[in-house]
């Protein structure tokens, strides 16, 4: 009798301190695009079971997410923010549809459409706060500096140009992102006059593979060439604007 009480204390003993430690592997995206409308945010956390045992499937993880401007005052730096108040404490409630095995994920997936549309690009943070929400006892989560991720990125506006000094680097008048391409590279140019600006993607044997005029633009502009087709290798992007040529090497690599 004795040594069955002592098994059940055990057994009990091992129960209340069982422990669960969710983290958050990933966030996305990193980067946002406005259009003519506003700007979704495809929003989702990637959870992982760094516990020994599996969590069941219908416990709740509770989630936010801020946005700010890295270079807005304090206190006033809060562009948006998931759900509502989430700044003041407020979190979103979901729950598990399938069990998360130890050393397991679950993504969450949540789609939010704003109306919200930057007229220049800039930088933001994404800071995201996740956890498994009932950590009372026997579930207690045994590190909570994995519960919070904070990333870097860029709100482009629709034209995707005006980016931060730090994505792109200025040949004359003319920059190229991303570099290496792989489906799309956005071409920024600082002429004052567009008009009848020519912009070639030239190989190394001096081939012509993609091609653009601008036309009807003023100030800083910028489009983009399709270079979904075109074969990895070093290209040199060149922008003619009249009597002034500007060139500089990008890589496409899909």
């Amino acid at each position: 009798m004795k040594k069955t009480l002592t098994l059940l204390l055990l057994a009990i003993t091992g129960l209340t301190y069982a422990q669960v430690e969710v983290g958050i592997r990933s966030v996305s995206p990193t980067n946002l695009e406005s259009t003519a409308s506003g700007t979704q945010i495809p929003l989702e956390i990637v959870l992982e079971n760094n516990g020994t045992g599996a969590i069941s499937a219908g416990d709740t993880i509770a989630y936010s997410m801020l946005i700010l401007d890295p270079n807005g005052q304090p206190g006033q730096n809060l562009i948006t923010q998931y759900p509502q108040n989430a700044a003041a404490g407020n979190l979103a409630l979901t729950l598990l549809t399938e069990e998360m095995a130890a050393g397991g994920t679950y993504t969450i997936e949540t789609p939010l459409n704003t109306t919200l549309i930057a007229r220049n690009s800039f930088d933001i943070i994404i800071g995201i706060t996740a956890y498994h929400f009932d950590r009372s006892n026997p579930q207690v989560d045994s590190d909570s500096s994995n519960n919070v991720s904070a990333t870097t990125g860029i709100w482009y506006n629709q034209y995707q140009n005006g980016v931060s000094v730090n994505e792109v680097s200025y040949n004359g008048k003319i920059a190229a992102y991303p570099n290496p391409a792989k489906d799309i590279l956005n071409v920024e140019i600082l002429y004052a006059n567009l008009d009848n600006t020519k912009v070639e993607l030239v190989d190394l044997t001096g081939k012509v593979v993609e091609s653009a005029l601008v036309s009807d633009l003023l100030g800083q502009g910028a489009i983009q060439l399709n270079v979904s087709d075109v074969e990895n290798g070093i290209y040199i992007l060149k922008l003619t604007n009249a009597e002034e040529v500007s060139t500089t090497k990008v890589t496409v690599s899909h």
